[in-house]
């Protein structure tokens, strides 16, 4: 392996005046500005829709509890003129396949 010397002289290096206008320079920082302050909004407003969402769905899953609790209830009411336990479980299914298309219409 051979030995060479070392490099005794320094590059130019790097001069950032060199590189951006100082009117450049203003204009990226107005951009970079703008684009921060939409990224920000947009941040905001993913945060919102995402605590609406939460709560949305919270609402729902409560209404579907208290929907499936009051057809139980109604079937309890109406066991006389049920047939059968499978009539109470179609009625029920029914209205379950009625409820989640109305949600599924509510989220279009």
């Amino acid at each position: 392996m051979a030995v060479v010397p070392k490099h005794d002289k320094q590059g130019k290096g790097y001069d950032p005046k060199d590189d951006l206008t100082l009117d450049q320079i203003h204009r990226f920082t107005r951009v970079a500005n703008k684009a921060q302050h939409e990224k920000d909004e947009h941040d905001a407003l993913n945060e919102h829709i995402t605590a609406t969402e939460e709560a949305l769905e919270e609402s729902i899953e409560i209404k579907e509890e208290e929907f499936v609790h009051k057809q139980i209830e109604q079937a309890k009411l109406h066991k006389k003129k049920r047939r059968s336990k499978k009539y109470a479980y179609a009625s029920l299914a029914v209205s379950l396949v009625i409820l989640s298309m109305a949600i599924m219409a509510l989220f279009s």
